[in-house]
């Protein structure tokens, strides 16, 4: 695969998961809103790391064995009928390294979703990222709703 790799985040991978999600904050329209807590983000990658894969799992595009992409994904119960639903909370990917195996991560996420016994899977976008909304129309996934954030001070 000309260098790249897909595997799930372990332990030893803290440091970078900790340097992409810095570098995928500081990209998105959350940073306009509030400054980064690392604290936060190494609980959160912790918890991330510690939860049945069924329920939690970091999907890892890796280059020379070095990660360059991550994709976090949690099952939850679905609100609305019985059984649970699958929903991407980080996606990154070094500029570097997107193309054809970032767009490669999003299978190995429903093919996680599947395994974990979800019903459906739902990933969202940046509003300054178009590119991504090509992706999941490719992938075929049908827009359903669109979010906006407020922060409540």
């Amino acid at each position: 695969m000309n260098g790249y790799s897909f595997r799930l985040a372990t332990k030893g991978d803290e440091e970078a998961l900790y340097d992409m999600c810095i570098n995928f904050f500081m990209f998105s329209e959350y940073s306009k809103h509030r400054p980064y807590e690392p604290e936060k983000i190494r609980q959160t990658i912790d918890w991330y790391l510690s939860r049945p894969k069924n329920e939690a799992v970091v999907i890892l595009l890796c280059y020379n064995d070095f990660p360059v992409g991550m994709l976090s994904l949690i099952s939850a119960p679905a609100p609305f009928w019985d059984g649970f639903l699958a929903s991407e909370q980080v996606w990154w990917v070094d500029p570097n390294h997107r193309g054809k195996y970032s767009l490669a991560m999003v299978d190995l996420a429903e093919e996680w979703a599947r395994k974990s016994g979800c019903l459906g899977i739902a990933f969202s976008a940046l509003n300054s990222n178009d590119m991504v909304t090509k992706i999941y129309e490719k992938k075929q996934f049908k827009l359903t709703e669109l979010a906006y954030y407020k922060d409540i001070k």
